[in-house]
């Protein structure tokens, strides 16, 4: 991940003023409306250069739903204990130090057809990704939690392509909804995707090269937006943002 590690500050004025090519990940919960921030650029404070809004749609303690209705991020729970985050999401020691206990955030913005969806058969829609829409158990099982059967899946489904990778990932979904569409007249609204890796050359591209080939849900959604991002560890009392690239 060269393009990330070795990106390196540059003075910008003889002040010392210094440019940061970096983007951190912020989750804001005020109200139970959850919002993305991503901050793009350094500029001897941090900047705000995108917001975007986004919901999670269920309760408290349950999967939260996407706008198709389906639990979405299920396979979360198989990794997540302080152990499975080290394995899964934490940058290691064969980092650079700065980014060291950081992470890879991959992103992608997925605008859904949701009136092409509606009109779609119960079953397509399950088949579409191998899971029961009310329990969010996979094919041939009872129970959300219940290990995916990869024989009883269809071929094209995205829980099978996604267990294909044998990788896994932390991933967050937040839904969007921005009016209708002036051109079209559709509604205007989809999926905000996050995906927290380790690796992303071996977790998280992959996975977008097979489902970008073969996943059944490519029917009915269009990636509108997408990026990669190196995000670094928190901050504890005393310390503050890049201060360890800088150091």
């Amino acid at each position: 991940m060269t393009a990330f590690y070795k990106e390196k500050s540059q003075s910008t004025s003889s002040s010392g003023v210094f440019g940061l090519a970096a983007l951190a990940f912020l989750a804001v919960i005020r109200e139970g409306l959850e919002i993305v921030i991503f901050i793009i650029g350094l500029v001897g404070k941090v900047s705000i250069q995108q917001l975007i809004g986004g919901f999670l749609q269920g309760g408290k303690d349950e999967t939260p739903r996407n706008l198709f209705g389906f639990k979405d991020g299920t396979a979360n729970v198989e990794h997540e204990t302080t152990s499975g985050y080290d394995e899964v999401v934490w940058a290691g020691p064969d980092e650079p130090t700065w980014f060291q206990e950081g992470t890879y955030l991959g992103y992608r913005k997925i605008k859904m057809l949701l009136e092409i969806w509606d009109r779609s058969s119960l079953l397509d829609q399950e088949d579409t990704f191998g899971r029961k829409k009310e329990s969010g158990a996979a094919y041939g099982r009872q129970e959300e939690f219940e290990p995916v059967i990869l024989s009883k899946q269809p071929i094209d489904s995205h829980v099978k392509l996604a267990k294909d990778v044998k990788k896994k990932m932390h991933r967050r979904a937040y839904s969007y909804q921005n009016g209708i569409d002036e051109i079209t007249g559709t509604i205007e609204a989809g999926l905000l995707f996050i995906a927290f890796t380790q690796n992303p050359e071996e977790q998280y591209i992959p996975m977008l090269q097979l489902m970008g080939r073969k996943d059944k849900l490519n029917e009915y959604t269009i990636p509108i937006g997408n990026g990669l991002y190196a995000c670094q560890k928190g901050l504890k009392n005393g310390e503050y943002f890049g201060q360890r690239l800088f150091a």
